[in-house]
């Protein structure tokens, strides 16, 4: 046991590199296509995204794109885009008019396009229009691609959440719930929303499947589980109170623990089944409304710049959920990839001492699942009991008169089967494990 734990800790020694904090330092472009330093005061510009954010970095293979409307007409669109801090790398920017569908619209020409050398830190980097010809109000494609960065640190893209006014395309693939950080600068902004109607993208239904991986729960009511937190920036004083995880946060950036997964758990968190997280948590007041979750998986070393996803919080000292939806991150998504562990960056910054307090993290199929988790473990530990079928009283065959008649099947009222997943979390017999894993402790204990 003692040299697993040695592992598993030397495990998070190797992985963990520190992740630049990088300013949004408010930069423009001006001219087509120039840069020059502005504030939004004097541009008028204004955000189409909103809610946490993470810096992706992009390889010269990379593409990243954004399909985006605008509500009225505008001289400037763009998208910000960090170097990690040191103002060096290239990235070229196309615009298209939009035309029925993403694929059909980047088969045709770009209406602009311009590589960008050695852009500032965090600027937006983009398209400027005269007044007097301006980018009408409508739907765009805006994509980034061939990044370059000879010897520096790179460069890339500010990933953001679901946003009504964008939809995100990552080397051409649709990826759910994410923006660009894109600033738009009308010439008469528009009254009420600042983005119109988007032609929206056709998704299959996705399947909900309430029960979260029963494998793999991390509750913290157990001095056990401080085995598998680690404190980091900010958070080194950690502790079990009250069935809690409680973390004293200093004022600083970026604080953040680390979180191994139980090597006493029965099966390993499959990234392509488990691809969203929910928190229960809660925060004291005043404190900062976002998080971000770094992650390493088998196929994935991290944590690193490009390997995260954001979540924002309830302005709220109460209980509440924050779900972490990692199918927006495809380095996360590979297929057969195991989770290792993840940094919880629990504010990105903190201007004062704070505190943060984690009830239980569960993972759930799909981001869509853990919105309809309701807290109710009981629900899920206890089985749905079945009527005791009828025996009928046996009577005597009579001798048949004539040729017998096939008759349809009586239809029985039989369960329905549960779709098994890897590991069987979703077998009855999983099921029947979990009744009393959950109905006797509600924790995953280290087997013996």
């Amino acid at each position: 046991m003692k040299i697993r734990t040695l592992l598993f800790t030397m495990l998070f020694i190797i992985a963990f590199s520190v992740i630049f904090l990088t300013t949004f330092s408010m930069y423009a472009t001006a001219a087509i296509p120039a840069t020059e330093a502005e504030t939004n005061s004097e541009t008028g510009r204004v955000a189409l995204y909103k809610g946490g954010n993470s810096a992706h970095n992009m390889s010269a293979e990379d593409i990243i794109a954004s399909h985006f409307s605008i509500a009225g007409d505008a001289t400037f669109v763009g998208v910000c885009c960090p170097s990690w801090s040191d103002s060096v790398g290239d990235m070229r920017v196309e615009l298209y008019a939009f035309d029925t569908d993403y694929n059909k619209t980047i088969a045709g020409d770009p209406i602009a396009t311009n590589m960008f050398e050695n852009f500032d830190d965090n600027d937006f980097i983009g398209f400027s229009f005269e007044e007097s010809d301006p980018l009408k109000a409508g739907e765009y494609v805006i994509r980034l691609l061939d990044a370059f960065d000879a010897g520096g640190t790179g460069v890339g893209v500010w990933k953001h959440g679901d946003h009504p006014g964008q939809e995100l395309y990552e080397n051409d693939e649709y990826i759910p719930d994410s923006s660009l950080k894109i600033g738009v600068t009308f010439i008469t902004p528009p009254e009420g929303e600042i983005y119109g109607k988007l032609t929206g993208y056709s998704t299959n239904d996705i399947e909900i499947n309430k029960v979260p991986n029963l494998d793999n729960m991390l509750i913290f009511d157990s001095e056990d589980m401080l085995e598998l937190v680690t404190g980091g920036i900010g958070c080194q004083d950690i502790s079990i109170e009250d069935g809690h995880l409680h973390i004293n946060v200093t004022a600083t950036n970026d604080s953040q623990i680390t979180i191994v997964l139980p090597y006493w758990a029965d099966d390993s968190v499959y990234c392509d089944e488990s691809k969203a997280m929910l928190v229960k948590f809660r925060k004291s007041e005043g404190t900062p409304n976002s998080g971000e979750v770094f992650f390493s998986t088998s196929l994935f070393a991290g944590p690193t710049a490009g390997g995260s996803v954001t979540a924002d919080y309830e302005d709220t000292t109460e209980w509440q959920y924050a779900v972490f939806n990692f199918a927006t991150n495809t380095k996360y998504t590979q297929e057969d990839a195991i989770l290792n562990m993840f940094r919880y960056d629990i504010f990105a910054s903190e201007n004062k001492d704070a505190s943060f307090d984690i009830e239980y993290i569960l993972f759930f199929d799909n981001k869509e699942s853990a919105l309809q988790w309701d807290g109710n473990f009981d629900a899920i530990a206890t089985p749905v009991p079945t009527e005791k079928p009828i025996t009928p009283t046996p009577q005597a065959t009579q001798k048949p008169t004539q040729k017998p008649v096939t008759q349809a099947p009586e239809i029985t009222n039989e369960p329905t089967d549960v779709k098994k997943e890897k590991g069987g979390c979703g077998s009855s017999v999983m099921l029947a494990h979990a009744m009393i894993i959950v109905g006797a402790a509600m924790i995953i204990r280290r087997k013996k």
